[in-house]
Order: structure tokens, then sequence, then C-alpha cells
């Protein structure tokens, strides 16, 4: 079993060691990463989903992508269900080509059991943003890739029964895609106000900015008003 530096695979180890060698749950189980969309370069998020047999003590996620496409810039189990079962040993890293998380539920005195219950599940949430702006409709892939990142390299897996199950041992990995969509055009528009024709007060306008292809370092504004009604 590979685990993410010394820490993890020392706590992995030990709930294999811990845990009744039960007999992994049989049948198919699966990690998945949802597809997701984007447009201009917008941040978003997408999960990866645990759909599982048994009981799940713990798992490391290990996921590739485009950086000519695609900027990493966190993972975490936040806005998952593993966070409303509570996890107490949660190792996340962002690489450059990659994200990996390592988490076991169950780590720390006294041991209370926490687990992931069968069935369906998400298991952590990935945040990207565009690396470059499409002009039109570009798809790239986020890939489950196993002995590739960390050292020791990590390889994709669940822990169910203290035993560590992976795809030798039958665990299906089926990798997401991310399109992105061309932004709309920038535009600088000017918003609307009233003020009473008697003259008595004045109005503030405003101008407002539409800006999706990125940040603004600054701007000119020239604006015609009728000279006879202001």
């Amino acid at each position: 079993m590979k685990m993410m530096g010394t820490c993890i695979q020392q706590v992995f180890a030990a709930v294999c060691l811990c845990t009744l060698m039960a007999n992994p749950a049989m049948g198919q189980q699966s990690f998945t990463i949802a597809d997701a969309t984007t447009q201009g370069l917008s941040e978003f998020n997408t999960e990866v989903v645990l759909q599982s047999t048994g009981e799940t003590q713990g798992y490391v996620l290990a996921i590739g992508f485009d950086s000519s496409v695609l900027n990493a810039t966190n993972v975490s189990v936040e806005g998952s269900d593993v966070e409303n079962i509570g996890a107490e040993l949660i190792a996340a890293e962002v690489l450059a080509e990659g994200l990996t998380l390592g988490v076991v539920l169950d780590a720390q005195s006294p041991f209370d059991g926490q687990v992931i219950p069968a069935g369906q599940a998400t298991v952590g949430v990935l945040t990207f943003t565009p690396a470059t702006i499409a002009t039109s409709n570009l798809t790239t892939q986020l890939s489950f890739a196993d002995g590739v990142f960390n050292s020791p390299p990590l390889d994709n897996l669940i822990v169910q029964g203290g035993l560590s199950i992976g795809v030798a041992d039958g665990l299906q990995l089926i990798d997401g895609t991310v399109t992105l969509t061309p932004p709309p055009p920038d535009n600088l528009r000017v918003g609307n106000a009233s003020v009473p024709a008697d003259g008595s007060s004045s109005a503030n306008v405003p101008i407002l900015l539409s800006n999706s292809t990125g940040s603004v370092q600054g701007f000119v504004i020239a604006i015609a008003h009728g000279s006879e009604e202001l």
C-alpha cells in the first residue's frame, strides 16, 4: 500500500493493523470525477464521488490535469459528505500538474469508529481556474493517476476492513472532463439613475464594468450627455 509521506503511511498502517482483518466488501466500487463547465477565467469546483459496497475507513486520491489549460488552487473535504462525517487526518497537496488527498476518518484516540457508509458519498472537492481563455469550447481531462505524484508515489485507493483496495483489487477509476467556454465580450455600460427635472438635486450615475477575460489594471471613461437636459 503506497501512502502520502511518512505520516500518512504510518497512520494507514495503524488502521490496517488495528482493524479486524475482515475481507473487503466485494462488488463494484469506484471513484468518479464529476464533469464541470466554466466560462472565461471563472474559478470553479468539481467533486470526486465514491461508490462503495462496504464501510470505508480511509482513502487516497491522486489526480492529474493539463497545466496548460487549468491551474489547481485547492483540494479538500470541505463541502463534501466526509466533512459532515468528520475526518481526523487530512493531508492535501496542490502540485503543478496534479492534486493529492489522503484521508483517515478515525485516526486518533478515542477511536469512535467514524466511517463512510456503503453507498454513494462525495469525498473530495477540487478547485481550479482556467489557465487560458478559450476562443471556442475546449474540453480537457481530469484523470486519476496511480504511481505518479508524491514520494513515495501514491495510488488511488480505499481502506475497508483494514485492507487497502486499489485498481488491482477491482476499484474502478472514472475520469472527468472540464469544458472551457468563451467568455462574453468585456464591456463598459452606463447604469440608470433619475433626478428631478427642476434641478433641485443631483444624481450619481454608476459606470459598470463586465470583464470575464481577466483582471483590469486601469481604465478610461469618456461620456457624452445632452447639454440641454443635464
